[in-house]
């Protein structure tokens, strides 16, 4: 049942950041646009964000790799994204900027923060309100 609390947890922590995210950025479309289009490859913002998000990433894959289909296995997809997300801005920078301006530069923005949102409420959803019947079930205080 640890998995059962990681997934909650963490689909909890995660889905409110996204569905946060999201709305900040349809928003801000303007602002992220012009902050995208106006960061450096070989910027200290890059290096110290990647290297956050890198170490988020490792701790979200070791305290939740779970592969049970469902929010488990959605939490577990998201945590392996961001470890292999910063270690790609952490390698290669300058193409990783090149590809997030491409998708930015369009409607690509607003599919992507809708993406998020949608993932978000999925996840935020399965941590707070159980969609299983047998997670439902579960109380992590008794």
């Amino acid at each position: 049942m640890v998995g059962a609390i990681h997934t909650f947890l963490i689909g909890q922590i995660v889905g409110l950041y996204m569905v946060i995210m999201a709305i900040i950025m349809i928003a801000r479309a303007r602002y992220y646009r012009e902050l995208i289009q106006d960061i450096r490859a070989d910027s200290i913002e890059i290096f110290f964000s990647a290297s956050v998000w890198l170490f988020i990433g490792i701790m979200l894959v070791v305290l939740h790799n779970i592969w049970v289909m469902g929010p488990p296995v959605i939490v577990t997809v998201i945590a392996w994204l961001i470890l292999i997300k910063s270690v790609f801005w952490l390698a290669i920078p300058e193409m990783m900027l090149r590809w997030t301006r491409n998708l930015y530069s369009g409607s690509g923005f607003y599919v992507v923060a809708v993406i998020a949102a949608i993932f978000g409420v999925i996840l935020m959803s399965s941590g707070f309100h159980p969609l299983f019947a047998d997670l439902a079930d579960f109380n992590p205080f008794n």
